[in-house]
């Protein structure tokens, strides 16, 4: 996941590898990695095997790129705010136990983006029902601004969130790219928490 840990303004990376361990790598350029911190190791309770999925965003916390939001494999959401080279501060959107902890284990992949237009980003998730939806100006509190971009239907099924970004010529955060399981790669510039915006395929089945 790719956000501004350091505050330098460049791009940095965290990795969650299969073991479990976290790492951070700092300024990530066309020079390569300029060392590694290491946020969580994998041993003794190896709990972040059990990370599904991550995005990274502003979530509530500064006005840096650098909120980690996990879904668990148990359906727990947690989002880790102002991440530098520590983990940030632990808050827990979905409890592990709750009756909405059992729709989050349907959530095969999320994303975020600025498409509301606040100072908070949303977050994108899209269901293994197909369905897409939009958390508006998402920061793990309970009052949650739903918007469906998609309903379920088995089209999106073989849509792979891969980022959100600023890919068209507005300032924003608010395009999204999708890979399709058969190769295909389009993003789809200028969304709002209404809809996702317009699809310019990139790559296209032969």
């Amino acid at each position: 996941m790719a956000g501004d840990f350091t505050g330098d303004s460049g791009s940095d990376l965290i990795v969650r590898w299969s073991d479990g361990e976290v790492m951070l790598y700092p300024s990530v350029d066309e020079m390569g990695f300029h060392g590694e911190v290491r946020l969580h190791k994998s041993e003794p309770d190896y709990i972040w095997k059990h990370a599904s999925a991550m995005t990274v965003g502003r979530f509530g916390g500064d006005d840096k790129v650098d909120d980690l939001v996990v879904r668990w494999t148990d359906g727990e959401v947690t989002i880790y705010q102002n991440t530098g080279t520590v983990l940030g501060s632990q808050i827990i959107a979905a409890a592990p136990q709750a009756p909405q902890a059992e729709t989050w284990k349907h959530a095969t992949g999320i994303g975020s983006g600025e498409y509301a237009g606040n100072d908070n980003w949303d977050l994108i998730v899209r269901w293994s029902g197909g369905e897409v939806t939009n958390y508006a100006d998402f920061d793990g509190s309970s009052t949650w601004r739903e918007h469906t971009w998609f309903k379920p239907n088995e089209l999106l099924t073989h849509a792979v969130l891969v980022t959100g970004g600023d890919f068209s010529d507005n300032p924003y955060a608010d395009d999204t790219i999708i890979r399709w399981t058969d190769g295909e790669l389009s993003p789809y510039l200028d969304g709002n928490e209404q809809g996702i915006g317009t699809e310019h395929p990139l790559v296209v089945k032969k």
